[in-house]
């Protein structure tokens, strides 16, 4: 083959990318190129913190690409008529792009476009991404599947191939603005960039590591304790098994040494290393099932569930998107992460309850709701952690999470709290716990009773859950996609 398109997606690095790889091994020309989808931009599931994240992405590849003598091509409208447009002026013979899991608006893209390739004798090869296996037909497989390419050796930057790899006079087309794409830049967003991955991880490995066991729990402490790599997973800056190489490596360094500290943080790095794993784990699931977005994964919960609808829906959706429920934690959090797009996991797991189990709104409606916040948005684990959280998998504990004990457990002091909603500043701590027995003035009334509202939903879940059918379709669910990883096990 001659020419081929190097079809950038979630893929927005040059070291240790199988796509890229590929592309200038076997063929003579390369032409690096993302575009600027409508459909994605106007997803359901789409925020300006993925503006923001593809524009860092896209403006950062772009120079990284122009250091080795190639450049970046963009393109701003629908895939196919933007490659179309293109193969006239640039004719290419094949199109190399990582696998993505996606909601089925992008399924259906990509569909689309092995139709494309089909119907124009283009070869489309397609490879993994982060050790999910595409096709996957039994789970009891997956851990050596996922092992053979994550343990693999990582790919170096193509220096040699690159300079030269382009094809002449092409036009390299113009990186839309942030304000033309309707966004203001958002400065409390971590850059999503490829130096900015490596040098959060080297940072993370040999310093901030050494907290993560203990420190992930409490919004006070999991903003340093957590890697934060997250964001540049989510867009593809860098890889899972980089990742997992460098982490190995720092466990070595660390292996003969006795030291207290040592050993704590080789504790904590083994902790960081099963989150890891988890990762493609639920990115698993909705390759799998990409009805997992509309259905529950267990039928029993498909129907009759006591969500609320209309005004009460709308109404209650408001109060928790704005932070305006009267649950100090609650309202706290998501008015952090409507500001920094990123909270840890346990505030993450506790807002979903909240809206499911408390206000009961429906879980598809969190899906998307909860997806626009998401600087560090995955499809498969997001909406993994959906339907986990909301109890209508059948397979999972069903986790109601108290605001009150949250707010108890991992904010005592009400650090977090205050900082993030303002007028609870002038109060202490203990006036604070206290606001459902001593409302505080300025500050809004639980809109709810807690209690009562999750009792409604509970009672319907566990009967469900516990029914034949639910029991039944839990053991289906667990065969389909389950965990097979023994504990303990790397």
């Amino acid at each position: 083959m001659n020419t081929a398109l190097w079809l950038v997606k979630r893929d927005m690095r040059l070291f240790d990318n199988a796509a890229l790889g590929r592309a200038v091994t076997e063929c003579a020309q390369v032409i690096p190129l993302y575009v600027f989808e409508p459909l994605v931009f106007a997803g359901p599931d789409w925020g300006v913190v993925h503006t923001q994240a593809v524009h860092d992405g896209v403006t950062s590849l772009r120079k990284n690409l122009e250091y080795y003598g190639s450049t970046l091509v963009v393109r701003q409208g629908a895939l196919l008529a933007e490659l179309e447009a293109l193969r006239r002026t640039s004719p290419f013979d094949a199109i190399y792009a990582h696998e993505e899991t996606g909601l089925n608006h992008t399924f259906a893209r990509d569909q689309a476009l092995a139709t494309w390739c089909r119907e124009r004798h283009i070869k489309l090869v397609e490879v993994p991404t982060n050790g999910v296996v595409r096709g996957l037909k039994n789970r009891d497989h997956r851990q050596k599947l996922f092992s053979a390419e994550i343990d693999g050796p990582l790919l170096p930057i193509p220096k040699d191939r690159l300079p030269g790899s382009l094809p002449p006079r092409i036009t390299k087309g113009r990186i839309p603005a942030l304000s033309a794409l309707g966004v203001k830049r958002n400065d409390d967003l971590w850059i999503v960039s490829e130096r900015v991955a490596h040098d959060t991880l080297r940072e993370f490995l040999r310093v901030r590591s050494q907290g993560y066991s203990g420190g992930i729990s409490s919004m006070n402490t999991a903003p340093t304790a957590c890697s934060r790599l997250s964001v540049q997973l989510a867009w593809g800056t860098i890889s899972l098994a980089t990742i997992m190489r460098y982490t190995n490596d720092r466990l070595q360094v660390l292996s003969a040494d006795k030291d207290p500290a040592a050993m704590r943080h080789k504790k904590s790095l083994r902790k960081f290393q099963s989150r890891l794993y988890w990762h493609s784990h639920f990115v698993q699931k909705l390759e799998d099932e990409v009805e997992m977005e509309f259905a529950a994964v267990n039928p029993v919960f498909r129907a009759g569930l006591p969500y609320v609808t209309g005004a009460e829906h709308d109404a209650r959706l408001l109060a928790w998107k704005t932070g305006q429920t009267g649950f100090p934690m609650i309202d706290a959090a998501m008015r952090y992460y409507v500001q920094h797009g990123w909270l840890n996991f346990r505030s993450r797991a506790a807002i979903t309850s909240f809206a499911t189990h408390a206000l009961r709104l429906p879980w598809q409606t969190m899906v998307y709701e909860l997806a626009k916040l998401m600087h560090d948005y995955v499809p498969g684990i997001h909406v993994s952690q959906v339907q986990m959280q909301a109890g209508v998998t059948g397979t999972n504990t069903i986790r109601v999470y108290s605001p009150q004990k949250q707010l108890e457990d991992h904010d005592p002091q009400c650090y977090f709290v205050q900082k993030n909603v303002p007028e609870l500043a002038q109060y202490c701590a203990a006036e604070i716990i206290n606001h459902q027995s001593q409302p505080l003035c300025g500050y809004v009334a639980p809109i709810i009773d807690f209690k009562v509202e999750t009792k409604i939903m509970k009672d319907a879940l566990y009967s469900k859950k516990k029914s034949p059918d639910g029991r039944m379709n839990a053991k289906i669910v667990y065969k389909k996609h389950g965990s097979r990883k023994r504990s303990g096990k790397k």
